[in-house]
């Protein structure tokens, strides 16, 4: 069960200019900082999801494991949050 999550709710924001209004570097902060967001709980949850599997009494386990694939996803997702974190708007 996902307990960080229970009580939040996780929802953009409508767009409240047009797509061809320009942005200001607030507005682009603030979208950034959504995007960050997400990405933090779609982290928390696949490292739940890793956890759900015993290594001693599942393991070990292969590259094709389910759990391989959700680690190797949330490291992915880490390395992407790690840039959006440090990216200029």
């Amino acid at each position: 069960m996902c307990t960080h999550l229970e009580g939040t709710t996780m929802a953009v924001k409508p767009d409240h200019l047009a797509s061809s209004t320009p942005h200001t570097g607030v507005q682009r902060k603030e979208k950034r900082d959504i995007a960050s967001k997400h990405l933090s709980h779609c982290i928390a949850v696949l490292e739940e999801l890793v956890d759900t599997y015993d290594p001693d009494t599942e393991g070990p386990f292969s590259a094709c494991h389910p759990r391989t694939g959700a680690a190797s996803m949330k490291r992915q997702l880490e390395n992407i949050l790690k840039a959006l974190k440090t990216a200029k708007v």
